[in-house]
């Protein structure tokens, strides 16, 4: 089973990894790069975005390896975060997208805020867009598994009930 939680910073993304990774043993990888990039935006777009697409490759390739897999933001962080953060635009997301539906038990999971004003607040920068953009890019998601929470309902989500 692959699991691919997504969601703007500060909702409750790892708390609902780490609670569905005790559900069901399945170990967690947490696509964490903060300012991965910063040095390589001096660079042109096209550099920045060969990268990610190489970077994908390498996970996709992982996964035939590890198929049971629990990512802690994926494909829609990275485009979601590129497009406000950094100002790169790529259309790799629909690639990976299209790849990981084919994937079986594949499952996308969204984590949208309570406040997005405080979760705002918090990460030091405003996300309304953010989350806005990630729940369009949900609903285009090809994977067939989906579910949306949030915080309020991570003690009673059961990765089992879809």
């Amino acid at each position: 089973m692959l699991v691919i939680v997504e969601g703007v910073d500060r909702v409750g993304k790892t708390t609902l990894c780490e609670k569905i990774s005790k559900q069901t043993g399945i170990p967690i990888f947490k696509d964490e790069y903060k300012d991965g990039y910063k040095d390589f935006i001096k660079y042109k777009p096209i550099v920045v975005e060969k990268m990610i697409e190489l970077k994908y490759q390498m996970l996709l390739q992982m996964l035939q390896f590890i198929p049971d897999l629990i990512i802690d933001r994926f494909h829609l962080t990275e485009f979601v975060y590129n497009h406000f953060s950094r100002g790169i635009y790529t259309n790799y997301f629909f690639y990976i997208d299209e790849a990981l539906s084919k994937l079986p038990g594949s499952k996308l999971i969204l984590v949208e805020s309570l406040d997005i004003y405080a979760s705002s607040e918090e990460h030091g920068g405003e996300l309304a867009n953010h989350e806005k953009m990630f729940r369009c890019l949900y609903s285009l998601s090809k994977i067939p598994r989906k579910a949306i929470t949030n915080y309020k309902h991570i003690q009673d989500f059961c990765i089992f009930d879809f």
